[in-house]
Order: C-alpha cells, then sequence, then structure tokens
C-alpha cells in the first residue's frame, strides 16, 4: 500500500506520498482533518492517473516493470511462463485494482483445467501453488512499488497442502544413470545439452546444488575447493565443496564462455529432453517416478546414511535461513568439505582414501 502521511503547515493540511520512490507534497486547502484524509486519497488518485494514464496502472504495466526487476536472476526463466499463464487468464489491459480475491479463486479452478506443459494430465496442486506464488509476489512488488495500493488480491487464497516427496536415487539408479549419461555425451554430435548433461548431472549429485544454480555456474565461480554462489533471495553469498575430481572432471569441458556450461538458454525446462532420454537409456523403472531436484534428496540422504548431521546436510544443501546458516559456518566449513568426499559416485571410481 500507498505510505502516506498529513500534517499542518499554517492551518491547513498537507498530504506527503511517495509513487515509485518520487516523493509528492501537495495541500489538501482543508482546515478540518477529517476532510484532509479524505481530500488526500482524492490527490493520490488523481496523482496516479496522471503518471500512469485514466485507467489506471495495468497487470501489462506491473509486468513490464516486473521483467526489468527480475530478469538478472537466477529464479527468472522459470517464471516466464507462469507470467504469461496469468497474463492471458487476466489480460495485460487490467487495472490491477479490478482484480479481486474472487477473480484470483476463479484463476485457481482455471489452472486446475490447464495441462501441464512437463507430463501428461493436468497440473497438480504443487504446480498450482507455484504459480500462485509468482501471482503473489507480483503484487507484493506492486505494492512496494507503490503502483498498487490495495491489499494483496492472493492473500486470502488458501495454497494447497504439498504431500512431502521421499523418492531418491539408489545406489544402482546412481551408477545406470551415470553411465546412461555419460554415452549419450559420448555420442551427442553438435547437441550442446547432451554433451553437457553428465557433468550436470555429477555436479548434482556430489554437491547437492539445484540445477538452477548448476547452469549458472561460472568458471571463476571456483575458489580454492568450493563453488562461489550468489543466491537470490538474501543477496548472499554460499560457499559449496567440490571433490577434486569432479572439478577435474569440468576441467575436460571446453572452456568457450564465461560460463562452465555454454548455453543459449538456462531455464530448467532446457534438460527436459535429455534427462526423459537418459532415464529411459538408463532403463529406470518407473521412470516418471524420478526427477532431476531428486538429485539434491539423494545427496541428503547419503550424507545421513554417511553419519553426518542434519546440521550440516542442512547447510550443504542451503535449506537453513541464511543468519543461522552464517552462525553455523565457521565451524562446520571443513565438516562440509570431508561430507562432500564422503559421497561415492560409482561414476568417478572409487573414492580416494
Amino acid at each position: 500500500m500507498i505510505s502516506k502521511s498529513i500534517y499542518k503547515r499554517n492551518k491547513i493540511y498537507w498530504v506527503s506520498f511517495y509513487i515509485e520512490g518520487k516523493r509528492y507534497q501537495m495541500s489538501t486547502k482543508a482546515t478540518n482533518k477529517e476532510w484532509a484524509e479524505k481530500e488526500a486519497e482524492r490527490i493520490i488518485k488523481n496523482t496516479f492517473d496522471h503518471i500512469y494514464g485514466k485507467n489506471e496502472i495495468t497487470l501489462g504495466h506491473l509486468v513490464v516493470k516486473y521483467h526489468n526487476f527480475a530478469k538478472h536472476k537466477k529464479s527468472y526463466y522459470s517464471k516466464l511462463y507462469q507470467i504469461d499463464t496469468l497474463l492471458k487468464f487476466f489480460k495485460k489491459e487490467t487495472p490491477l485494482n479490478d482484480i479481486t480475491t474472487v477473480d484470483v479463486e476463479n484463476y485457481v479452478e482455471y489452472l486446475r483445467e490447464k495441462r501441464s506443459r512437463t507430463k501428461s494430465g493436468k497440473l497438480n496442486e504443487k504446480s498450482i501453488n507455484r504459480y500462485l506464488a509468482v501471482l503473489k509476489h507480483l503484487f507484493n512488488m506492486a505494492q512496494k512499488w507503490e503502483m498498487y495500493s490495495k491489499p494483496n488480491p492472493v492473500r486470502h487464497i488458501k495454497f494447497f497442502k504439498e504431500k512431502p516427496r521421499n523418492r531418491f536415487f539408489t545406489i544402482k539408479e546412481i551408477g545406470m544413470l551415470c553411465n546412461a549419461a555419460k554415452t549419450i555425451s559420448e555420442n551427442a554430435g553438435h547437441n550442446k545439452i547432451q554433451f553437457y548433461f553428465y557433468y550436470i548431472l555429477i555436479i548434482a549429485l556430489s554437491t547437492g546444488l539445484r540445477l538452477g544454480e548448476i547452469l549458472n555456474l561460472k568458471w571463476s565461480s571456483y575458489k580454492e575447493g568450493y563453488f562461489h554462489i550468489e543466491e537470490d533471495k538474501e543477496n548472499t553469498e554460499k560457499h559449496v565443496p567440490i571433490r577434486d575430481e569432479v572439478y577435474a572432471l569440468l576441467l575436460t569441458i571446453p572452456q568457450t564462455s564465461v560460463y562452465i556450461f555454454d548455453l543459449k538458454r538456462r531455464s530448467s525446462d532446457v534438460i527436459r529432453n535429455v534427462w526423459k532420454k537418459t532415464k529411459i537409456t538408463a532403463k529406470i523403472q518407473s521412470p516418471e517416478t524420478l526427477r532431476f531436484h531428486d538429485t539434491r534428496r539423494t545427496v541428503g540422504v547419503m550424507l545421513q546414511i554417511a553419519g553426518y548431521s542434519m546440521r550440516v546436510v542442512q547447510h550443504i544443501l542451503g535449506h537453513q535461513d541464511i543468519r543461522t546458516t552464517q552462525a553455523y559456518t565457521p565451524s562446520i566449513n571443513s565438516q562440509n568439505k570431508e561430507a562432500i568426499e564422503s559421497i561415492n559416485l560409482p561414476a568417478l571410481g572409487k573414492k580416494k582414501s
């Protein structure tokens, strides 16, 4: 919401408010505070109309500003399809002030009937939650940028309760998948993503990094046994241990870009086809139950089996609140490195003793 203050100057009440960071100070010409409050609302609305036109700020205006804000963030590409979907439903010319909680409820029903891009059937409840989260964030940012003065229309929408997922790779599956990915890589020809996928899979299974983080790794990210990765949410940097054997394997990749993986697109769906091909080549049973993101859970499970504390696992996977993470970092960095070294990947041969 737009913050405003009303104050008295020479017996006349004035209003002060901000729109997109610019301060406005205007006289209400009222000597009565109650009338001044009403006049202040009219002044703010008229100022909005003057800046953005008589049709007020539209969803299209907000999306343009949001694109400019988010396009350099790692999570940006994963949100593009969701933003495109909400524009199709709400329409870009719709004024933000016209979007109500009832409209959002209708949007949920629309999403329930929408077909999934990545698998057969309709969107599941977890996916619908992701769409709602993007819409909610858009309106939160609109309030922060003082483009929207009402309560967030998503605030009263109840998100679906998500069932915990317990699927992880077995040791046998790890060997089968790594071997399949290596075979595909060796026969990739000019197909970059097929060539790179073996290395992407090895990094995922040896560090627990998210796919988006892996695709955005730069050669300069590596320093003395760690990947230094900037985090969007807290604008901080996390240090992820990387085994010497894994980094030596990465050095066999031609360095044709500042990024380790020289790809035009860095969204998570870039691996969709090669991941499916890898599971088929590996002859994984019920391949539809196995997701690439399960590599993170797999690393967590293997570290716990190896005897490392939940605190170490949370730190490696980046699940902790950053303030808590910073508190533990000085005392467990060396143990993190030791924990990563304990993960035995068949594709790399036996771990050094």
